[in-house]
């Protein structure tokens, strides 16, 4: 039996060698993303994204220890405010208002044939002569070195013993032109605060009249 063969008519397989068949595209009806173009305006510097750290290579910050409680620390009160002591200054020492009592005054003690006599020169009016021995008494607020000053009347040369309470006697050599003529003698010694007695006498030989005794 001989092959059998078939032939298509000649004007279907020219047909189909001018018009072959349509391919079929599966493709999104929408456009691609990737495919889109954004237009950049020209001079505008295009922004470049911050480099992402990935999460694996962050390090975190260690956080500081607790230093116990998180309460406010109380507001601290102000204390006094120290001064500065004031410089302390030596006070100066109280001056000494001199002290005078007279020979003839009756509180004095008046022995040994003295006796009081007038004095027209003589300061308050009067003097003791004839010594004897007449002790003045004085009333000192305050003790310290002073000055005893003896004013007395005498014509000529004449020695006298003056003794501080019970301290032993000094003599003094005076001088005088007249028995109205008023003259003076001084010397310093230690007085105490307090009650004073001043003897002044001569045991030896005559000596002048005494007027007043002054403590300075």
């Amino acid at each position: 039996m001989g092959a059998v063969r078939f032939e298509r008519p000649a004007g279907e397989t020219a047909a189909a060698q001018r018009s072959p068949e349509p391919a079929v595209s599966h493709a999104s009806p929408h456009p691609s993303a990737s495919a889109a173009v954004t237009a950049t305006p020209t001079g505008v510097p295009t922004p470049t994204a911050a480099p992402t750290t990935p999460h694996s290579l962050v390090t975190p910050s260690p956080r500081a220890p607790a230093t116990g409680s998180s309460r406010p620390a109380p507001a601290s009160t102000p204390g006094p405010t120290a001064t500065a002591p004031a410089p302390r200054t030596s006070a100066a020492p109280a001056r000494f208002t001199p002290i005078s009592v007279q020979a003839e005054h009756p509180d004095n003690t008046i022995a040994g044939g003295a006796r009081v006599t007038a004095c027209a020169t003589c300061d308050g009016g009067a003097r003791v002569r004839y010594l004897g021995k007449v002790v003045v008494y004085l009333d000192v607020p305050t003790g310290g070195t002073r000055t005893v000053t003896v004013t007395y009347e005498a014509d000529g040369h004449r020695e006298i013993k003056v003794a501080i309470n019970s301290a032993a006697p000094r003599t003094f050599e005076t001088s005088g032109t007249g028995w109205d003529v008023p003259r003076t003698f001084r010397f310093t010694a230690a007085i105490p605060a307090g009650r004073v007695a001043i003897a002044l006498y001569n045991d030896t030989s005559s000596p002048p009249d005494v007027d007043k005794v002054t403590i300075s």
